[in-house]
């Protein structure tokens, strides 16, 4: 009882750390990234139309040819908060709850190997700076992170068959799903090297090894077929993992910040605490030299986040906790106690000052680190777009503009915005460019050359081909405007401090 009542403490206070710290970061009235803009209309669409199949608001993209909503079960867990009265407080609660939730359960996690250093280094993972700002994003990163967890524990307890329904589950909640076959694949390559000296040709030893494998497979094979949007979803899924994950277009187009490399420097000096603990455990374990499957899986794990992250910013939200969960189990068996400090100022009362002279510094060093790290974060998320941003162009354009006619407009990174406040229009491009530039690349170079306003061709012409009945332009894009201002078939029809809009005469 004493146990479970020290453990019950333990994530209890965890959790209420981490909704502390997660609320202190959601106290903006903004949003730290435009893609939250399209989960909290999606999440209001399939509450008032159910599933999304056809994606029709972007009609010039792959997007209006196949779409996946690769987010559907963190859409329908979205829906009573994106419901409330204030929007804005709904998704924030969300994502507080979201993330403490995720935060938690990597804990208990760390507490299964056994670790019993599982409470300081979750705390550790919440201060790495990287992670913790794409944890505090209207993402699905938090929900996709807990699912993860749980395939873990499901191979540290050997509970193979919990991995079928967790597949399928995987699937329906996350694009990225295919990390949990690479969870188990690594989970399978740590038990061949833990094997190697033992009796590796015995069926017993293939089956641990293949069978999480399999069983993985069939889940998602499961969770892909049995799906609303199949067949659409492997199509989708290709353009996904192939052409936006590995191939990515970044030298031929500008994709969105988080697919560019992340800078080594960078990744270590916002991650500091966390990459000590890290590389401390290692030693540690180095020293003891007893290896066993889950040091061998950590370390997959690990190296498998970092050059991950060292390709593209965005996986710094696995990055973290497999690296928190490698420092857990490599320090598992370290012990430290007061009443060791106590016996220490005893009888090595030199030795004993000493240490503790250097943790002082140690600390004193660290903490306004962790101070610093905390406010950056802050001002990294406070420093969002308004829920407010576009809103009065938009509803400008529902009342007055038909349903279903074409909007140009002048940042692929706009839609969002623009497709929470008014749905009811299509739009150019949008969600990552990638989709409009395979959809048609020449199609992709024009909307681009409108919209710095170096288009030499016929305006008129460009309008005529996006079918737009209306263009509207952010209100730093003086040359698109200059642009559209001397084409004789628009006129300025809505103007704000946000943007201008031009309607498009009769073709």
């Amino acid at each position: 009882m004493k146990k479970i009542i020290k453990t019950a403490f333990g994530v209890a206070s965890l959790a209420a750390f981490c909704a502390g710290l997660f609320t202190y970061f959601q106290l903006s009235p903004d949003l730290a990234d435009p893609d939250g803009f399209y989960h909290m209309r999606m999440a209001h669409l399939i509450a008032e139309r159910g599933v999304i199949r056809d994606f029709i608001w972007l009609p010039f993209t792959t997007l209006g040819e196949y779409y996946v909503d690769q987010h559907y079960v963190f859409h329908v867990l979205m829906i009573p908060f994106v419901k409330f009265s204030s929007p804005l407080l709904g998704i924030k609660v969300f994502i507080i709850l979201l993330a403490t939730t995720m935060i938690t359960s990597w804990g208990l996690l760390m507490r299964a190997i056994p670790s019993r250093w599982w409470w300081l280094i979750s705390v550790v993972l919440v201060l790495t700076v990287p992670f913790s700002f794409r944890l505090n994003l209207v993402k699905a990163t938090p929900l996709a992170l807990i699912l993860v967890a749980a395939t873990i524990y499901c191979l540290l307890k050997e509970k193979n068959w919990w991995l079928l329904p967790l597949a399928v589950l995987f699937v329906w909640s996350y694009g990225g799903f295919v990390m949990m076959l690479v969870v188990v694949v690594i989970w399978g390559m740590a038990h061949m090297l833990q094997g190697v000296h033992k009796n590796w040709r015995s069926w017993k030893w293939w089956k641990s090894f293949l069978w999480p494998i399999i069983i993985t497979t069939i889940g998602l094979l499961v969770g892909l077929l049995v799906n609303p949007h199949f067949p659409n979803n492997i199509y989708f899924y290709w353009d996904q993992f192939v052409q936006i994950g590995i191939i990515n277009y970044q030298e031929e187009i500008g994709v969105g910040g988080e697919w560019y490399p992340y800078r080594p420097g960078r990744l270590l000096f916002g991650s500091t605490l966390l990459v000590i603990a890290t590389i401390s455990g290692l030693v540690s374990r180095f020293v003891q030299r007893q290896w066993k499957q889950i040091d061998w899986f950590v370390l997959g794990l690990a190296l498998f986040g970092l050059l991950l992250t060292l390709k593209s910013k965005r996986y710094v939200e696995y990055f973290g906790p497999y690296w928190a969960l490698a420092a857990a189990t490599w320090l598992r068996d370290v012990t430290w106690s007061w009443s060791s400090v106590v016996q220490g100022f005893t009888h090595r009362l030199g030795r004993s000052i000493s240490y503790t002279l250097i943790a002082a510094v140690l600390l004193m060093l660290l903490v306004p680190v962790v101070l610093s790290d905390v406010r950056r974060n802050r001002n990294d998320l406070k420093d969002g777009i308004s829920l407010t941003r576009y809103q009065a162009g938009s509803e400008w354009l529902r009342d007055n503009a038909e349903p279903n006619t074409v909007v140009l407009h002048s940042d692929w990174d706009d839609f969002p915005m623009l497709f929470y406040h008014n749905p009811q229009n299509y739009y150019i491009n949008g969600l990552d460019p990638t989709f409009m530039y395979k959809y048609d690349s020449e199609l992709y170079s024009m909307w681009v050359d409108i919209t710095l306003g170096k288009y030499s061709g016929s305006v008129e012409a460009a309008l005529q081909t996006f079918k737009a009945r209306y263009v509207i332009i952010e209100e730093d894009h003086v040359l698109m405007y200059n642009l559209i201002n001397k084409s004789s078939i628009t006129e300025l029809v809505y103007s704000d401090e946000e943007v201008d809009i031009f309607a498009v005469s009769d073709f």
